[in-house]
């Protein structure tokens, strides 16, 4: 059975206000013609006959034409656009009073809902409206106008209707990443519940529109462990109440695809799936699985890829393009996760061959050949370069992002970031940046004030990818 779509379940201020301005999102209607609206129709005319309409959306110097739900024109921004709308009757409907209906669909949902009509009376000529959209007015989703007919009383003729014709709002939307995050283990729980843990980067983590990150662990309790506990096998588990500091911090979506999903076993994994639920995070990266999270009018598909047991394997191309295929099926774009890679600063750079068993450049490449419009990286505990292949973005790693005892810090596994990339409405990415972080012991995360985190990024991205290295400023913007 396909996993449900999860409207965005943000409490961050933009979105609530989106919800608030649905209902207010197009103004009243400014009528182009000179004609007053009648209160009553007039004598009927002859039978019904269907008519055409066209909408034209006209911003920034361009104009096309809108016909259907299916041929909707996509904008990015309602500001400085609007909707000319044109009802050519025939002669047979000269005199008859048409009806424009405005329609709303909210984003995630497929039905569109009558928001207001207005009455006016048809010449033989063409008559030419306009509905402007209000600069305020920014809340996504599919707006249609339709014009009806009334029916003709006199002879009982049903109404006459054109099909609708739409304009799709997607704005753009900003996606996060962060590397590998344990809120406590048998190794230590942060103190005062571990609200302070994350504190040093609420700021960066809530930021985007749509906040990821790769969870290393269980939220549960019990279970059995996969191993000793002794080095080298570690084991992180936290209790399930934790999982609520990463919805504070503004985490949306945890990948569980990674070497630590299994630590307790599957009945751990699904208590943790569970803990993170409770709190409105959802999980990705379990076998197969396609994550779909509704963002403004975009729907993004995320899927998640291991060479470990437990998750869909990387190590098999075929298998990353198959669900990454799948993903682009029910999704507007696709977010690729990964946790793959030699670790530690031996493993810094992205080899060309092997990675510690995993072929990493291979698999991510099969990715964004299979559609996925961003692949995130992470599991050498260091940070890795950027690459820009086909258009896509690949971020091989953004190292350890917090945890309280249990990694080795200091050097470059202090290193870390949050990476923001921002697509438009053809999944393409239009800006992107790396807000450099490091990491305190026991496990803290900070900003990275120096700037030394982006210019080890910067410098691993030419090493490692030439031509194809995205290409740093100092401020962490890169492309």
């Amino acid at each position: 059975m396909p996993e449900p779509v999860r409207l965005m379940k943000h409490s961050r201020s933009a979105r609530v206000a989106a919800v608030v301005a649905a209902l207010t999102m197009l103004g009243p209607m400014q009528v182009a013609s000179a004609d007053e609206v009648a209160p009553d129709p007039p004598a009927p005319g002859p039978a019904t006959v269907a008519m055409a309409t066209t909408i034209r959306v006209v911003g920034r110097g361009d104009a096309r034409a809108c016909r259907g739900v299916a041929g909707a024109c996509t904008l990015e921004r309602a500001a400085g656009a609007r909707i000319e709308l044109r009802v050519e009757p025939t002669g047979a409907l000269a005199g008859r009073t048409v009806r424009l209906e405005r329609s709303w669909r909210r984003p995630g949902t497929s039905r569109l809902t009558a928001r207001q009509s207005l009455r006016r009376v048809l010449g033989g000529e063409r008559l030419a409206m306009q509905l402007p959209l209000s600069l305020a007015a920014t809340q996504p989703g599919l707006w249609c106008v339709r014009a009806l007919v009334d029916a003709d009383p006199s002879t009982a003729a049903p109404a006459a209707s054109a099909t609708p014709t739409c304009v799709r709002l997607r704005p753009p939307i900003e996606i996060g990443w962060a590397g590998d995050t344990v809120v406590g283990s048998h190794y230590g729980l942060p103190p005062l519940g571990g609200r302070l843990q994350l504190a040093g980067v609420h700021h960066l983590l809530q930021r985007p529109d749509l906040m990821i990150g790769n969870y290393e662990g269980t939220l549960s309790r019990g279970g059995s462990p996969r191993c000793t506990g002794a080095p080298p096998c570690f084991i992180f588990q936290a209790p399930p109440e934790r999982a609520r500091n990463l919805a504070l911090a503004g985490f949306d979506v945890m990948n569980l695809a990674n070497n630590h999903g299994l630590d307790m076993g599957l009945g751990a994994r699904s208590q943790t799936v569970a803990a993170l639920d409770r709190v409105g995070i959802d999980a990705s990266g379990l076998p197969g699985q396609v994550t779909v999270e509704q963002v403004a009018d975009t729907r993004v598909a995320i899927v998640g890829f291991s060479p470990y047991p437990g998750t869909t394997s990387m190590r098999s191309t075929s298998a990353v393009r198959e669900l990454v295929q799948r993903a682009a099926r029910r999704g507007d774009m696709v977010v690729a996760a990964f946790h793959a890679g030699l670790e530690g600063a031996r493993g810094a750079h992205v080899p060309r061959g092997a990675d510690a068993g995993t072929y990493t450049r291979a698999a991510a490449h099969a990715a964004v050949d299979a559609g996925a419009d961003v692949v995130f990286g992470s599991g050498p505990h260091v940070v890795r370069g950027v690459e820009r292949y086909r258009g896509a973005f690949i971020v091989y790693s953004s190292g350890n992002f917090a945890g309280w005892h249990n990694f080795a810090l200091g050097g470059l596994a202090s290193q870390s970031g949050v990476v923001r990339v921002t697509f438009d409405h053809t999944g393409q990415a239009t800006d992107a940046w790396w807000d450099g972080v490091v990491i305190d012991q026991p496990g803290s995360p900070r900003p990275d004030r120096s700037g030394r985190v982006v210019r080890h990024v910067a410098s691993l991205s030419r090493a490692d990818f030439g031509s194809r290295a995205a290409r740093f400023a100092r401020s962490g913007r890169f492309h």
